[in-house]
């Protein structure tokens, strides 16, 4: 993993597939989601559509939280990616 992933080295393994996306959209507030909303392009709204399945399909996102809970968003600028990343996929209504 890169440098710039930080904390979000220290999820567990199955939600490593989100480090690389929630960084490049590097999403720090609801201003950035909806700027990113407002300029996705296709292959964009796919990727984000099959990281949304794949959350879901193993009901991933209390494991996300309890990990913000561990690594607070207002202590660590990647863990607020992510936590805004997650804003991305709700109000994209991934």
């Amino acid at each position: 993993m890169s440098q710039d992933a930080g904390v979000l080295e220290q999820l567990p393994m199955d939600l490593h597939f989100l480090i690389g996306p929630v960084l490049r959209f590097a999403c720090r507030s609801e201003g950035d989601v909806f700027d990113h909303l407002g300029n996705l392009k296709p292959d964009d709204r796919e990727q984000l559509a099959q990281i949304a399945a794949q959350v879901l399909e193993k009901d991933k996102f209390p494991r996300v939280m309890e990990f913000l809970r561990t690594y607070p968003l207002n202590e660590y600028d990647e863990c607020a990616q992510l936590y805004f990343f997650f804003g991305l996929l709700d109000h994209g209504g991934f």
